[in-house]
Formats: structure tokens, C-alpha cells, sequence
């Protein structure tokens, strides 16, 4: 199952994550294709304290203010534009119970003549997650770098919900192995990828992040996610399971290029720092003005163009 938005594009989670900036962004005259959220979990998770954000590389540390907080929030829904839940979880069984919770929430709303605009969920394994053995409290493994693990995440959330899921995998995994076992669990879309691990200073001042490290986004991490979206589209080339590409892009550009690689969507994020909510709009506008004129001067459809590099 896809996703039938235009523009290929929505925002990627974390950044712009939030009911009153997409409002903002809309009252500009903004466009993405979809909303995306910030990560959503069952409970209420502080984060990290500062030093969290040097040099485009976070180290937030999944700040929440969990799922009851959200459901109220999104009972305020307004936007034309659809909405993507992203949601993180410790277990196999919290994805599903999430995707569980909002389901019932919008088929609430739905009774009451009140209607909710989500049409699918992406899941967060990879920011990282961590599953434990309930018997040996010790033995913990991330969720994202464990296939077997993912195929369980996958299958759990398919059960609970018709929408199209994205599965977002981590760069710092055996990110191919992971993606075939999603794919095999009927993930609609693979994310392309989360931020990659580094340990950035200051500089100038010195200035270590909370923790040592954190993750690295923005354009200089493009051309490595294109890497990945490329095998992955390779590895899953079966026309059932989309691509949807993060990473440093900033405009239009940077959607053909990943669409010729193989993605479908593209998210937008750390590229657009230093922008207020205007100027965000305003990318957003022309990036879809600009691919309008490119496929119309062309004379092809969007869907040509992906993975169009591998033909």
C-alpha cells in the first residue's frame, strides 16, 4: 500500500515535529505532502540535558511527552494536510499497543462526526531502541540492528492497522539485512535512514555533547544516504515496499536525486535550519513550482523517475 501524497515530500521526524508549526508553515502557504510527528512513546521521557545540538548532530535523547499527551493534541487537528504518526517504542509489544491507541482514538473521533487525518505510522527503531529480556535485565540489544527483532516490530504494527507503515532503519546497521526483513513482514516503506552516529566538539569552545556523541544530519550526510537508499531499492526491487529518503535535502534537487536512486518521498529536516516558518513555506512552494516545471518540461511522471539510476 502507498501513500497518495503530493508533493513527494513531508518533513522528517524531529524537526518541525509539531501541531503548531505545521499550522504555521500551512498559514504561509506551506506544502508538504504529509506531516510527520515527533516520536511518540507510551510514557513521558525527559531527554538528555544540554549540550544536546553542536555542529547539525543531536543527542536529544528522545524527549517525549507521551501518548496521552499526544492523543489530546491531535484531537486538535485541523490541518488539510494528512498526517504521519511516528512512534518509538522499548519492546515489540509497545509499537503495537501504540499503533492500537491511536487507532481507537481515530475511530472515536470518527463516530463523534470528528475526523483525523492519519494515514499511516512510521516506526522509529533506530534512534536507538532498546529491547530487554524481562529475566536478564542485563542483556539488552538495539531493536533497529536485530532483523529478526524488526520482523517482529513489523509484523505486531501490521496486525494492528490497514495504513501503510515505514519502517526507519538506522545507518549504523546492517541496514540491507534489516530492510529485507521488514520488506518480509510487509512493511509498506523503508526510511532511508536516521541520523549517523558521530562524536562532534566545538570548534572553538570545546563543547562536548551530553553522552560523548549523538547523530549527525543535514547535506553532509546526503551523498551517504544515497548510498543507502540505492542498495536498499537494489536489495527490495519488487515494486511492494517503497523508499522513502531522508537526509540533507534542501531542495527540489535533492528530490530528483533520490528519486533516481530509488525513493519515493523524500523528508526534509535539518536542511531548513536557520529558516523561520516563512521562508520554510516558501522552499516548500517552489521546491513543488520547480519539480512541476522539471517533469512537465521532460514530459514524464513522477514515478518514472524513481530508480531511474538503476534502469
Amino acid at each position: 500500500m502507498r501513500f497518495d501524497i503530493w508533493p513527494p515530500t513531508t518533513n522528517s521526524s524531529g524537526t518541525l515535529s509539531y501541531l503548531p508549526v505545521f499550522y504555521s508553515i500551512e498559514q504561509e502557504g506551506g506544502v508538504f505532502g504529509a506531516n510527520m510527528t515527533k516520536s511518540i512513546e507510551e510514557g513521558k521521557r525527559t531527554g538528555n540535558h544540554n549540550p544536546v545540538y553542536i555542529d547539525q548532530t543531536n543527542c536529544m535523547g528522545r524527549p517525549n511527552k507521551g501518548k496521552k499527551w499526544w492523543a489530546e493534541e491531535l484531537t486538535k487537528y485541523k490541518s488539510n494536510t494528512p498526517l504521519i504518526l511516528n512512534i518509538s517504542g522499548n519492546s515489540v509489544e509497545e509499537f503495537s499497543r501504540l499503533v492500537n491507541y491511536y487507532e481507537g482514538i481515530q475511530k472515536e473521533l470518527a463516530e463523534q462526526g470528528t475526523e483525523l487525518n492519519i494515514i499511516g505510522y512510521e516506526l522509529n527503531i533506530s534512534c536507538p531502541n532498546i529491547s530487554r529480556d524481562e529475566e536478564n535485565a542485563s542483556a539488552a540489544e538495539t531493536i533497529g540492528s536485530n532483523p529478526e527483532l524488526v520482523r517482529q516490530v513489523v509484523s505486531s504494527v501490521k496486525a494492528a492497522t490497514s495504513k501503510p507503515i515505514i519502517t526507519k532503519i538506522s545507518p549504523a546497521s546492517d541496514y540491507v539485512a534489516v530492510a529485507l526483513a521488514a520488506e518480509s513482514a510487509g512493511s509498506d516503506y523503508i526510511g532511508c535512514s536516521n541520523t549517523w552516529p558521530t562524536k562532534p566538539t566545538h570548534p572553538e569552545a570545546g563543547v562536548v555533547l551530553t553522552g560523548g556523541g549523538g547523530g549527525k544530519s543535514g547535506p553532509s550526510i546526503k551523498k551517504d544516504n544515497m548510498k543507502i537508499v540505492s542498495e536498499v531499492y537494489q536489495a527490495i526491487n519488487n515494486k511492494k515496499t517503497g523508499i522513502i529518503a531522508y537526509g540533507g535535502a534542501v531542495n527540489f534537487w535533492d528530490i530528483i536525486d533520490y528519486a533516481e536512486q530509488g525513493a519515493e518521498i523524500t523528508g526534509f529536516g535539518t536542511g531548513f535550519e536557520y529558516l523561520d516558518d516563512k521562508e520554510i513555506a516558501q522552499r516548500t512552494i517552489s521546491d513543488k513550482e520547480n519539480l512541476e516545471a522539471f517533469l512537465d518540461h521532460y514530459q514524464i511522471k513522477f514515478n518514472d523517475l524513481v530508480g531511474a539510476a538503476h534502469a
